[in-house]
């Protein structure tokens, strides 16, 4: 005979698997966004025009209700349940700004930005740019965060004051990763391994799904290829690559 402790906890799951179970609504937006979260829609970037980097392709997230998402969310609570290491939000936190994220795929290469004033500016301007695309698109699309849907879900730290999708620090450690193969492309491995990283550790964070993170890496991708083909981009690339006399392993 089950005992009222035991009772109670039965009785506990099942109201949470119901509520999980409950339609999600497919017009549930974020809408958090402060003054100065907005002022980066209008920031100046640096290699591509603006026009150019707010038409970039992104397409449009997956529907609250969707398979997609609701994976993603049971995706999170799992990472939520079991990925949470003390090292893991040590990392997060760590990570929370650009020059950390920089620091922290550099280091892959047993490297520092310290003595590197053209790589450091190289990275701080592609940056800019992605911080029009990005936002332009977090603005467009306005996908809830998701503890919005998931409340179970519990960020392991503050939540930006801005919505969802794409996901910035994806998108910003695959860019930096990507800028730093072009230096070290022995590395290149590693680099986007360490790139890669940066974004999932905001899903580990629970601040974004894994669709967020997947549309990053593909704007990052069609980003990078335009900044290929930008002459001011490829000076300051050739610049940054003569810090770096030795290369190589």
């Amino acid at each position: 005979m089950m005992g009222m402790k035991t009772v109670s906890v039965l009785l506990f799951s099942m109201m949470v698997s119901a509520a999980a179970a409950e339609p999600v609504d497919d017009n549930i937006r974020y809408s958090g966004w402060t003054r100065s979260t907005l002022a980066l829609l209008d920031r100046e970037p640096y290699f591509l025009a603006r026009v150019e980097l707010v038409a970039l392709g992104v397409s449009p997230p997956p529907a609250n209700s969707s398979d997609t998402t609701r994976h993603d969310l049971e995706a999170l609570l799992q990472l939520q349940q079991r990925a949470r290491t003390r090292d893991a939000l040590r990392d997060i936190e760590a990570h929370k700004e650009y020059p950390g994220v920089c620091a922290a795929v550099l280091a892959k290469v047993y490297r520092e930005l310290t003595h590197a004033p053209k790589t450091r500016a190289l990275l701080e301007h592609v940056e800019r740019d992605a911080t029009v695309a990005v936002f332009n698109a977090k603005r467009r699309f306005e996908r809830p965060r998701p503890h919005q849907l998931e409340p179970r879900l519990k960020p392991a730290i503050g939540v930006p004051a801005h919505s969802a999708y794409p996901s910035g620090h994806a998108l910003q450690g695959y860019l930096v990763a990507r800028v730093l193969s072009a230096i070290f492309p022995d590395y290149r491995e590693d680099l986007m391994s360490a790139g890669y990283q940066i974004g999932f550790e905001r899903e580990i964070a629970g601040l974004h799904y894994a669709s967020d993170s997947a549309a990053s890496r593909a704007l990052g991708a069609e980003l990078y290829a335009r900044l290929e083909g930008n002459d001011r981009f490829q000076r300051e690339l050739a610049a940054a690559k003569a810090e770096w006399p030795c290369q190589g392993p």
